[in-house]
């Protein structure tokens, strides 16, 4: 029988699993002001999905600062308790992040110390201010071992969203590893259909998978099939 982390709420067993403990407890989000800056992630087809969808757990693929995890968890709240966000990331910044050194969304937006980015708290500041951290699990990892871990543990999810790498071959092997994550009927969507590495990925693998693909805006949306 599968594994769901659907009646879970943040503070739980799957959190320590993950963590060893509550990444919550005594972080003083106060030392970060809110700092929501992100890319099309307020768009209203988030929340759609998810009225339509009523997922018990969704997966986020690449967080950054959390403009998307709020605006999935504040939805998820409103359907009620036992909902679990788990947010993937590294909070390393993309490539584009390093190259770009003059926009400051970029990466002055990585707020590197001592040579290390800062953006992990960051995220958890955001996610405390925001008041849904009883939704949000964060996951530090790269995309690929977080999937390869839910995948050892059975976890299916509802709804999985793709916002990480804008590079081909990582699109196309979150697409490959995340697809066997979600559960049959469930959601596969994303953003970024606008750099070409994305759409490179996405026609590739509704080629090889042989479904539609829907579009809006920027976003695309895959369903797995039922059966």
């Amino acid at each position: 029988m599968s594994t769901t982390l659907a009646a879970v709420p943040s503070r739980s067993p799957w959190l320590h699993r993950l963590h060893g403990g509550d990444p919550y407890e005594g972080f003083d989000a106060a030392a970060y002001p809110l700092d929501l800056q992100g890319w099309n992630g307020t768009h209203p087809l988030l929340v759609e999905i998810v009225q339509k969808v009523r997922p018990e757990v969704v997966v986020e693929v690449g967080s950054w600062k959390g403009q998307s995890a709020v605006t999935f968890a504040r939805e998820l709240q409103r359907l009620g308790p036992g909902r679990t966000l788990l947010c993937v990331d590294t909070w390393l910044g993309g490539l584009e992040h390093w190259r770009e050194r003059t926009r400051p969304d970029f990466f002055p937006s990585l707020r590197v110390r001592h040579g290390y980015p800062g953006l992990y708290w960051q995220f958890l500041a955001n996610i405390v201010h925001s008041g849904v951290q009883d939704v949000v699990v964060p996951f530090p990892n790269t995309s690929l071992n977080a999937a390869r871990w839910l995948l050892h543990e059975q976890v299916r999810a509802d709804v999985v969203y793709i916002d990480a790498s804008h590079e081909e071959n990582d699109v196309f092997a979150d697409l490959t590893y995340y697809w066997q994550v979600a559960r049959p009927g469930g959601i596969v969507f994303g953003d970024d259909l606008g750099w070409p590495g994305v759409r490179a990925a996405v026609d590739r693998f509704v080629q090889q998978q042989g479904v539609q693909v829907g579009v809006r805006d920027n976003l695309w949306v895959l369903q797995k099939p039922s059966v």
